[in-house]
């Protein structure tokens, strides 16, 4: 994966850029990962038949909802520190219209974790993701930190699950 030369390709805002990071610096490679600058891996498509963007608009808005985010912290980086931030950022998005809930899990290896949080709508979500407030505390996470997020619905199978 290479570099793009340092040309913003969107505005700040989030679901219609893909962009999380509170600055406008952010560029793409090739393929579907956004980086800033510093070549932080900000966003990677975890769906590539459509978009977390495209999911965050869709109209009309769908839920309940789960965001399925998993996330990589690059090796050396200090996770008190992003476990920090990640609940800074928790903090603000509790008080949003149509939060639910959210669960933050880490992989036996340490190497990723997953955030599991449920909204009322796409909707709901992607306002929340649009706050100055919720971007600049995220343009504070370790740089190499990589999202891989993707909206869902719970789904039911007879005799397993319900829905």
């Amino acid at each position: 994966m290479t570099m793009v030369p340092h040309q913003p390709i969107c505005e700040v805002t989030f679901p219609q850029s893909c962009e999380i990071s509170a600055s406008n610096n952010i560029t793409q490679d090739s393929g579907d990962t956004l980086h800033s600058r510093e070549s932080i891996t900000l966003h990677q498509q975890l769906d590539r038949r459509v978009t977390f963007a495209e999911q965050l608009a869709q109209s009309p808005p769908v839920g309940p909802i789960v965001l399925m985010n998993v996330i990589s912290i690059p090796d050396g980086a200090d996770y008190d520190s992003f476990l920090d931030t990640w609940r800074q950022s928790g903090d603000i998005l509790k008080k949003q219209p149509g939060y639910i809930s959210t669960q933050l899990h880490r992989s036996l290896d340490g190497h990723f974790l997953v955030n599991y949080a449920v909204w009322e709508t796409n909707e709901d979500l992607k306002k929340g993701l649009e706050l100055a407030e919720f971007k600049d505390i995220l343009a504070t996470l370790p740089d190499g930190t990589v999202f891989k997020p993707t909206v869902m619905r719970k789904i039911a199978v007879a005799g397993s699950c319900v829905a």
